[in-house]
């Protein structure tokens, strides 16, 4: 079995916020997720497993997501900082 990093050492989620779409006839989903947290040190890492990502924002501000290793992205913005996030996703 293949190890994961534990992701909460840089981001600690403390809220999701999930709306789904369900299409059960052809098997998949679409929605959007808005997550609160805090970042220790700007830096925000989250499991994406098989999932198509079209736009992210990050406290209000365009967010990019850069695919990492183990079904890791990475979220970054223009601004990033320790403090509280709040990601549409």
């Amino acid at each position: 079995m293949q190890s994961v990093n534990r992701l909460i050492t840089e981001f600690k989620p403390k809220h999701y916020n999930l709306s789904l779409i369900i299409d059960r006839e052809n098997r998949s989903f679409d929605g959007t997720v808005v997550i609160t947290g805090w970042s220790s040190s700007g830096k925000i890492y989250l499991h994406a497993k098989d999932l198509s990502i079209n736009k992210i924002v990050v406290n209000g501000h365009a967010g990019t997501a850069k695919k990492l290793d183990n079904d890791e992205i990475e979220i970054t913005t223009e601004k990033q900082m320790a403090g509280e996030y709040t990601i549409t996703i």
